[in-house]
């Protein structure tokens, strides 16, 4: 599912909500990435990014948390979140 993409005053964002969050997350499983899955997604609908760039703004924009014991990231989102669309955002 490709996320939403909106226009605003500071550019194009990604509008993200559980649903597209949660297809992002699938592909940090090792299989994805092995068969080439996880490229292609990206390519797709996320282009100019890598998952881990994208998995740091999720975090940044309070769609997920790292819980105490608990390895994966957690999903935590009631409204959608917003990223902006560019190449990630310069360090």
């Amino acid at each position: 599912m490709p996320p939403r993409i909106e226009q605003t005053d500071n550019g194009s964002v990604y509008v993200l909500d559980a649903q597209a969050v949660r297809e992002v997350l699938s592909y940090t499983h090792w299989i994805p990435w092995k068969k080439g899955f996880r490229a292609e997604f990206m390519r797709k609908y996320y282009p100019g990014w890598d998952l881990t760039d994208l998995i740091e703004a999720l975090k940044e924009a309070g769609a997920l948390v790292k819980a105490r014991g608990s390895p994966p990231p957690l999903l935590r989102l009631s409204d959608p979140c917003k990223i902006h669309r560019g190449t990630h955002p310069d360090p």
